[in-house]
């Protein structure tokens, strides 16, 4: 068994063994012209002048040329010994991807790599599989049979209801803000006000990584800043010695040659995105708002059960302050008289693939789901129809997961319910429109 979570940032893959991370990327440098796959590196590269190609564009895969090279690097250099016609592939795909990228992708699966079988689903349908008991603590048995998945990543932040083990694919909504987009408006801010790096992504990374957080007082904070009392200094790397990046500490003894970047407004403004897009002027609510939005047309214990089960996962979810400025955001729409119980992993990048192994560890789901190679190559149409049944949760069958199935699924919760067919604001069936700071188009070699 080989599962493997596709993000547009990194590849998370494990064949039951350990998780490997490793970076999603095709890399160039300008000077030298050398191409990189994946977590290769070339120690005479100059920083500041690597190129990116990433085979995700707006968070859908939409070149297959650059992520068969990065899978063939994985294949080869990290799973010597495997053998894809003897392996089940359990892959990730994004919400509401388009139908053509899914054929594509099932006919690298099955034509290029010929995989014995091969199941397709959303990171949401696997978070149920996950131990869900540990993130609740002990005393408390977890519900697996209603959550609600927040997915905050590199491209774009996805909130979907689960109801029985199954996503709720009619109500997820996506909010074009991810880890991307917070690098490029930091990176624009810094060359801004201080040092010209708009070619250095990766150390922009590093350094919202390590220094940024999310605010619990955005007012507070600022007025802070602008005092003078609220600062960090960020030591620029020195190529010359070899000196990486690093946080300056209490203990850390400045000289003339160091060059420093001092970090104000920035620490928090930045993340603060996640939560109200609208100050770079995206047209869009915050995380807290869509969780409202995405649990709006279920049924009232339905929306009581999601709220009382949300499990954040996702890079953006390990910002310092995140969970708590969640809590008292959502706090402030929920019902009063609604419980919130909110649950972040140990490691919120990698939680997703763990749930995915331990789904492969119940075989006869495992039958039910799967499609194999000879199914797909005697009616590959058909085979897709069955990947478009989400792949349900322990405790639940392979129901369809159109809008009379999600009635039904609820029905049991609220044989009484009846829910308003109101219209939505984010519409699945459409790309979103690139935004300020965003994803550029990854056809060719980008700075990012």
């Amino acid at each position: 068994m080989l599962v493997i979570d596709n993000g547009a940032y990194t590849v998370k893959i494990s064949n039951g063994e350990e998780i490997l991370t490793i970076p999603n990327c095709v890399t160039r440098s300008k000077d030298n012209r050398r191409v990189h796959i994946a977590d290769q590196s070339d120690d005479n590269t100059i920083p500041g002048t690597i190129q990116y190609r990433r085979p995700h564009e707006k968070g859908f895969l939409t070149n297959w040329e650059a992520e068969k090279s990065i899978w063939d690097y994985i294949f080869k250099m990290k799973y010597p010994q495997l053998d894809c016609s003897r392996e089940c592939l359990l892959l990730t795909e994004p919400p509401h991807n388009f139908s053509t990228l899914q054929a594509n992708c099932d006919e690298i699966v099955f034509e290029e790599y010929k995989f014995d079988s091969y199941i397709r689903c959303t990171p949401a349908a696997l978070i149920p599989w996950g131990s869900l008991g540990c993130l609740r603590g002990p005393g408390r048995p977890p519900c697996q049979e209603v959550i609600l998945v927040v997915d905050s990543g590199f491209s774009f932040t996805h909130i979907t209801p689960v109801v029985d083990g199954e996503p709720v694919q009619e109500n997820a909504k996506r909010l074009n803000v991810g880890g991307k987009l917070l690098t490029n408006v930091l990176k624009e801010m810094i060359s801004f006000r201080q040092y010209n790096m708009m070619e250095e992504t990766q150390l922009i990374n590093q350094i919202k990584e390590e220094c940024c957080y999310v605010t619990d007082d955005f007012d507070r904070d600022m007025d802070l800043a602008r005092r003078g009392e609220l600062s960090k200094n960020f030591i620029l790397p020195d190529f010359s010695s070899n000196t990486p990046g690093y946080v300056a500490d209490d203990r850390t003894v400045i000289d003339d040659e160091m060059q420093i970047l001092t970090l104000k407004y920035e620490l928090f403004s930045v993340p603060e995105l996640l939560f109200r897009p609208s100050d770079i002027g995206l047209n869009q609510c915050g995380i807290p708002e869509g969780v409202m939005e995405a649990i709006r047309d279920l049924s009232e214990p339905v929306r009581a059960l999601c709220l009382a089960n949300i499990v954040l996962v996702g890079g953006n979810t390990k910002f310092p302050g995140f969970r708590a400025r969640f809590e008292k955001d959502l706090r402030a729409l929920a019902p009063s008289d609604f419980e919130l119980g909110i649950y972040i992993p140990d490691d919120p990048i990698t939680y997703t693939c763990q749930a995915g192994l331990a789904m492969a560890r119940d075989t006869k789901h495992m039958d039910d789901a799967k499609v194999t190679r000879a199914e797909y190559l005697e009616s590959n149409k058909k085979a897709s129809l069955k990947f478009n049944a989400s792949v349900g949760g322990p405790s639940t069958g392979r129901d369809t997961p159109d809008l009379a199935a999600s009635k039904r699924r609820e029905s049991k919760y609220d044989e009484t319910s009846d829910r308003a067919d109101t219209p939505r604001s984010f519409s699945p069936d459409t790309e979103p429109e690139d935004a300020q700071g965003g994803e550029q188009a990854d056809e060719k070699m980008t700075d990012e």
